[in-house]
């Protein structure tokens, strides 16, 4: 809305709303593959909100492995 385009906030925002859903998916998905608890699943999901989470939680999620 800061620039007065209120249609690039739409668009933006439907992407942004496509992408997480599609993260939510693969990380079901995924959890399945890699047996994960649901608690981990679940912190995945809380992390993605984090700016950068995602890039956090995968770079902890391999120096365990």
């Amino acid at each position: 809305y800061f620039a007065g385009l209120p249609e690039a906030v739409r668009l933006a925002g439907t992407l942004h709303g496509i992408l997480f859903i599609m993260y939510i998916y693969t990380s079901i998905t995924l959890s399945k593959r890699l047996k994960w608890t649901f608690p981990k699943l679940v912190s995945s999901w809380a992390i993605a909100s984090i700016p950068l989470g995602p890039v956090i939680f995968e770079k902890r999620l391999f120096s365990k492995a």
